[in-house]
């Protein structure tokens, strides 16, 4: 049986930060949320939910991206599975970091 050779999903990580400076400058002091970043750039990607927190991952290590928790109950969580525990905290929220 040959083996099918599975597609990679298309490199977002650009069009991301792209989105998250435009929501900055339209949203002063306001972070996007996982869930709407996901829908409104990732998911017409392809991009599984893992792999989407695997490319949030490397945009935090990379220094262009920073990640908020969320603050209020679990239970009033929506779309929680696009939401990231790290360190111990329901990271939620994301902002793009300016490099100069």
């Amino acid at each position: 049986m040959a083996k099918v050779k599975r597609k990679r999903p298309a490199n977002w990580h650009a069009e991301a930060l792209d989105y998250l400076q435009a929501f900055q400058i339209k949203h002063i002091q306001a972070f996007c949320s996982l869930p709407d970043l996901y829908a409104n750039v990732v998911q017409k990607h392809g991009v599984s939910i893992g792999l989407f927190h695997d490319g949030i991952r490397e945009l935090v290590q990379s220094g262009q991206i920073r990640l908020h928790p969320f603050s209020g109950s679990r239970s009033a969580l929506e779309r929680g599975e696009y939401a990231l525990v790290m360190n111990r905290e329901i990271m939620y929220y994301v902002e793009r970091v300016e490099i100069h």
